[in-house]
C-alpha cells in the first residue's frame, strides 16, 4: 500500500511539473503562434488576447489553452470591421507535438461568438468568401519539430461553435437585419480531401422556432462544397415579429394561433455553392389564418414536396414544388398544388387546384375586411393563380387568374334584391342602398377572373324561389362593386310584370345595377315609367302571393 501511494504521488507529481512545462510552452509567444496559424489558414486577420493553461484540463490528461477576446476580419470587399467576435476560445491540443514546440490542435471551441454576415456587390457572402479563400490555400504543413512560431504547423481536427449568434446584414436595404441565436456547430474528421461530419443548430425569433441540419460535407474545394443531410426547420408564425408578418403576409398571419408550428423536413443532396435539393414534408399544426382573433379559418394538414435551394452561401433562392396536396380548410379542404420561388423577400409563385365544402363567411370574412355578407356552402371546381412581388401589397396587385365557383344554399346579407325591385315600383325616382335584408338562394354559380386588383364575376347565375338572376361584375379589392344585373320574378302573374319591367323584351329580366362598396351597396332596378301605372296592380298582387 505504501508502495502504491509513493507510486501514485509521483506520478501526480510529475503531472504537476509537466503541466508546469505544458503552461511555459503556451504561454508568452503561444497565442500569437495561434493567430498567425489561423490568419494563415483562412486569409484573413484574426488577434487573439491572453493565453491561459487550462489546469483541470491538464489533469485529465487533455492539455488545453483558453484564449480571449478572439476576433476574426472579413474578407475584402465587405462593409463590417469583423467576420467574427468572442470572448473566449477553448483548444484542445495534443500532448506529444507540445514538448517539440510545435501546437497540434485537436478541436477549437468557440464560446458564445457575434457572427456578421453580409454580401458583397456581386452577391457574395462573406462566409463563402472566407471558405473559398481558405480552400484555395495550400493545405498545412505536418507538425515537425520546428519551431513553435512557424504558422505551417497548426492541425485541427474538430472545430465547434456554441451558444453563438448570426446577424444578417442585408446590403441593399441599409438598417435592415436579422438575428439567429443559440447557433451550436460541431464539425469532425475535418480533412479537406474527405467529408467530415457537421452538425448545426439555431434558434429563430428568440423563442421555439428553430433550424437545424446534420450530415456530411466535403471534400472542401474552391468552387464546390458537396452536401448530404437531413434538414429540419420549425417556425412558430406568432413568434414571428408582427410588423414582419404583415409585411410579408398582409393579414393572412395577424393571429394564427398562439401554438401553431410550421414544420419543413427535408433531405439534401448536392452542392452548397450551386443547388442543394431533395423531397420533403410539410406540416402545418393548430395553425388558423385571418385578420383578427374573431376572424380565422383553420388551416392544417401535411403534404410531400420537392425542396430546393441554389446558391446557399451567398444569395440564396428557394424553391417549393408542391403537387397532389391536401390540406384542411374550416370544415372543408384545399386540393392542389403549387410552386413557390423565395428569393431575400422577393417572393414568386403560381398555385392550381380546387376548393370545396368550405363556408364562405368564414373564409371571406378571414381573409377580407368584410364579414357577413354571404353564407353558404363554397365549391371551386377549378382555379390557377400566378403572383409575385417583395411584399403583401405587391403580391396582392400582381395576383391574376382564373377559375370557377359555385355557392349552395345561401343568402346575399348585403341586400335584398326582390325587395328593392318592389320599392322601385313604387318609387321609381328613389335610390335604394341594401342595408337591410336578404337574398336566398339555392345555387349560386359564376366565372371568375382576378387581375388588377379586381375580382371579375362573368356568367353570374343565382336561383331561388321567388327569383333568377344572371349578369356580371367586378369587387375590387377596395371593397368597391359595380355590377349589371338582369332580375327575372318566378311565379304565377310574374311573366306579364317582366315584360312591362323591359318594355315589352321577351327574357330580358328586369335590369338591375348595384353599385357602391360591399358594405354599402346601392341598388338600381330600371322598371320604366310605365310600371308604375301598367304594372301596380300585378306587381301586388305578386307580392300578396309571396306573403301568404
Amino acid at each position: 500500500m505504501k508502495r502504491l501511494l509513493i507510486v501514485v504521488a509521483c506520478l501526480f507529481v510529475l503531472i504537476l511539473v509537466a503541466g508546469v512545462v505544458a503552461a511555459s510552452l503556451v504561454s508568452g509567444n503561444s497565442s500569437r503562434v495561434l493567430a498567425s496559424s489561423l490568419s494563415e489558414t483562412l486569409g484573413v486577420p484574426v488577434t487573439l488576447g491572453d493565453t491561459k493553461f487550462d489546469w483541470k484540463q491538464w489533469l485529465l490528461l487533455k492539455p488545453a489553452v483558453e484564449v480571449d477576446n478572439i476576433v476574426i476580419g472579413n474578407p475584402r470587399g465587405f462593409h463590417a470591421a469583423h467576420l467574427l467576435e468572442a470572448q473566449k476560445l477553448s483548444a484542445q491540443i495534443a500532448l506529444l507535438p507540445l514538448l517539440h514546440k510545435n501546437i497540434e490542435v485537436h478541436s477549437i471551441d468557440i464560446d458564445h461568438p457575434l457572427i456578421n454576415i453580409e454580401s458583397n456587390a456581386q452577391g457574395v457572402s462573406n462566409i463563402e468568401a472566407l471558405l473559398k479563400k481558405a480552400n484555395g490555400r495550400s493545405a498545412p504543413a505536418p507538425a515537425s519539430s520546428g519551431s513553435a512560431s512557424s504558422g505551417g504547423n497548426l492541425v485541427v481536427d474538430a472545430f465547434s461553435v456554441t451558444s453563438g449568434q448570426i446577424t444578417l446584414l442585408d446590403a441593399a436595404h441599409a438598417g435592415g437585419k436579422i438575428d439567429m441565436s443559440g447557433i451550436d456547430l460541431r464539425v469532425r474528421d475535418f480533412a479537406r480531401d474527405q467529408p467530415c461530419r457537421i452538425e448545426f443548430s439555431a434558434r429563430l425569433f428568440g423563442g421555439t422556432s428553430r433550424v437545424s441540419l446534420t450530415g456530411q460535407a466535403g471534400p472542401f474545394g474552391t468552387d464546390a462544397l458537396p452536401l448530404n443531410g437531413t434538414l429540419s426547420i420549425v417556425i412558430a408564425p406568432a413568434e414571428i415579429p408582427l410588423a414582419l408578418r404583415r409585411a410579408q403576409f398582409g393579414n393572412l398571419l395577424v393571429a394564427p394561433g398562439k401554438t401553431a408550428k410550421v414544420t419543413l423536413d427535408t433531405t439534401l443532396r448536392g452542392d452548397v455553392y450551386q443547388k442543394l435539393s431533395g423531397p420533403a414534408k410539410l406540416s402545418l399544426n393548430g395553425m388558423v389564418i385571418g385578420k383578427d382573433e374573431q376572424h380565422v379559418i383553420p388551416l392544417g394538414g401535411e403534404f410531400p414536396l420537392t425542396f430546393a435551394v441554389s446558391k446557399l452561401m451567398s444569395a440564396p433562392t428557394y424553391h417549393l414544388s408542391i403537387a397532389n396536396a391536401q390540406l384542411h380548410l374550416g370544415k372543408g379542404e384545399w386540393l392542389g398544388g403549387a410552386d413557390l420561388q423565395l428569393h431575400g423577400t422577393a417572393t414568386s409563385g403560381r398555385s392550381s387546384g380546387k376548393i370545396r365544402n368550405v363556408d364562405i363567411n368564414e373564409l371571406v370574412s378571414a381573409i377580407t375586411p368584410s364579414s357577413g355578407k354571404i353564407y353558404g356552402v363554397l365549391e371551386i371546381p377549378s382555379y390557377s393563380f400566378e403572383f409575385a412581388g417583395a411584399n403583401a401589397d405587391q403580391v396582392r396587385t400582381s395576383l391574376h387568374g382564373a377559375g370557377k365557383l359555385s355557392v349552395t344554399q345561401g343568402r346575399l346579407a348585403a341586400l335584398d334584391l326582390l325587395s328593392h325591385i318592389k320599392q322601385a315600383i313604387e318609387h321609381p325616382q328613389e335610390l335604394f342602398t341594401g342595408q337591410k335584408g336578404d337574398t336566398p338562394f339555392t345555387t349560386l354559380v359564376s366565372d371568375m377572373n382576378v387581375g388588377q386588383t379586381k375580382l371579375n364575376l362573368d356568367g353570374i347565375q343565382l336561383d331561388s324561389p321567388a327569383l333568377r338572376v344572371d349578369g356580371k361584375g367586378i369587387i375590387g379589392f377596395d371593397q368597391a362593386i359595380n355590377f349589371e344585373l338582369a332580375a327575372h320574378l318566378l311565379g304565377g302573374g310574374t311573366s306579364a310584370i317582366n315584360q312591362i319591367a323591359t318594355g315589352g323584351s321577351a327574357g330580358g329580366g328586369i335590369p338591375v345595377s348595384v353599385t357602391g362598396t360591399v358594405e354599402s351597396p346601392q341598388v338600381h332596378p330600371n322598371i320604366g315609367k310605365m310600371v308604375k301605372n301598367v304594372g301596380e296592380e300585378l306587381l301586388g298582387s305578386f307580392f300578396k302571393k309571396k306573403t301568404k
